[in-house]
Order: structure tokens, then sequence, then C-alpha cells
């Protein structure tokens, strides 16, 4: 039985393996005015956690950013190096006419994409950041809506039926893809691979550009990496998770990732 990439990431990040920024997030007030002129002010907020995989190319260390979200306001801020930052449009949008404090005092709120703001170096990471807080105090994220479409062209695509096996194939090759993109210490063993696809129904020539199955694959890729990005996984983690599964001993395939040292 294939053990699920996503589920062994999730169980494993279960465990908190990263630092926080030290600020109580009940110290954090934001006021704003909704559309009808009500005041709303939000106290609930909680930190959420961040691996330093999902900074990207965002030059901070992740034990000093605290990522804040609360279920009662869609918005989402950080706070680094003694500063906020709207993480997300509708913090930017609440923000700029509305109050921020941190122990009752005023903030500024700077946009993320603010040339003194270090997050705009990789908005792809914010949008990472503002999904999976938005995840954790339960709002919709555009990454979900992108995982949904993807899935939906997934199964509309037009392509022969293929069988489970060749599913199965898919699925495995799809996994150590994005383990190989996202992992430096492993790397894809193409020939035992390419011996392993063959033998069970997919071709090389099945997954190139304009195979029969590479756009099922490009679906899958691109809803596994997105799926492991989500949820935080840092290198160590998603190293980890890929020797479980496919390194020498691994319980999915073995030998299919190997060491690139």
């Amino acid at each position: 039985m294939m053990r699920s990439l996503l589920l062994v990431l999730l169980f494993a990040s279960a465990c908190p393996t990263v630092g926080q920024a030290t600020i109580d997030p009940y110290d954090v007030v934001v006021s704003t005015t909704t559309s009808s002129g009500d005041q709303n002010t939000i106290r609930d907020f909680e930190s959420v956690q961040v691996a330093q995989f999902i900074l990207g190319q965002i030059k901070v260390e992740h034990k000093d950013v605290n990522l804040l979200c609360s279920k009662r306001w869609p918005g989402v801020i950080a706070y680094y190096n003694q500063t906020f930052f709207t993480i997300n449009e509708r913090a930017a949008r609440d923000l700029a006419a509305g109050k921020l404090q941190l122990l009752g005092e005023d903030q500024e709120a700077v946009p993320f994409d603010s040339a003194s703001s270090p997050f705009s170096a990789d908005p792809k990471s914010v949008q990472r950041l503002a999904d999976r807080a938005a995840r954790q105090c339960g709002h919709s994220t555009e990454s979900e809506q992108n995982i949904a479409s993807e899935k939906k062209a997934v199964i509309v695509a037009k392509a022969k039926p293929r069988n489970s096996k060749q599913e199965n194939v898919l699925n495995h090759i799809a996994e150590v893809m994005v383990i190989d993109e996202l992992c430096d210490m492993l790397e894809i063993n193409t020939v035992f691979l390419s011996m392993a696809a063959t033998y069970n129904g997919v071709s090389g020539r099945d997954i190139a550009s304009g195979g029969k199955y590479h756009d099922k694959l490009v679906a899958l890729v691109r809803i596994k990496r997105s799926e492991m990005l989500n949820i935080g996984a840092d290198e160590d983690l998603v190293c980890a998770s890929g020797e479980l599964l496919y390194g020498p001993s691994g319980i999915n395939v073995k030998g299919l990732l190997t060491s690139s040292y």
C-alpha cells in the first residue's frame, strides 16, 4: 500500500521543531471598520508555526518571524524585527484605515511588498505564509482553490483510461520529483525509476512532453508541491520523508531516491 507523502509530512510536522519570535499574540489588537460602519476589534490572534523552508527566497530566519491570524478576521500579519507587516490583501486594506496595537501602543503595518520589507523579495512565499495562516484559522485560501482547479483538470484531462497500476506509478513519480526539487540531499535514481515505470506500464515517452501522461504528471507535481508548501514542511522534513518512503529501504518503493553526495 502506498504511504502518502503528505500524511507523513503532516504527522512529522505536528511536533513543533522551529522557533517563534517572542511576542504574545494576545498582546496584539486590530481595530477595523466594517462595510456597515461598525467597529470590529480583533483580540484573538494566534501564532502560526513558520518553517525556514516556507520562507523561500525571503532572507530572514524563521525563528524571528511571528505570523499571526485570527478566526474572526481573514487578515494575516507578521511581526519581524520590531515591525508589523501585512501579509495578505485583506490585512493591507483593513489596516490602511484601521488601527494596530501592541501592548496598547499604536503600530504601523508595513505592506509586505514595500521597498523596506524583507518579504518583498519573494511574493510566492508570502502567498504561502498567507495560505498557511488562513488554513490554521479556518479561512479559505487562494492556493486551495488552485489545487482544486488542478485536481479538476486531472479528472477531466483528455487521455485514455489508466488502470490503477499506472495511476500509482504516476503518483510515485510526482512525489519523488517534488522531493528531488525541495531536498538538496536526495536525487532521483533515474535509471531505476525508468526501469520500474516501464515495467509497470509507463514509459519515458508517455511522460515526456506531448506524451499521453505528461499533463497528468505535471498536474500531480503541482498539487503535491502546493500541499507540501502549504503545511510548511522544511527541507529537513522533506528529506527525512523522502528517505523513509523512497530511500534504499523505502516503505513505498525502495531505491527511487538516492543521496546526491
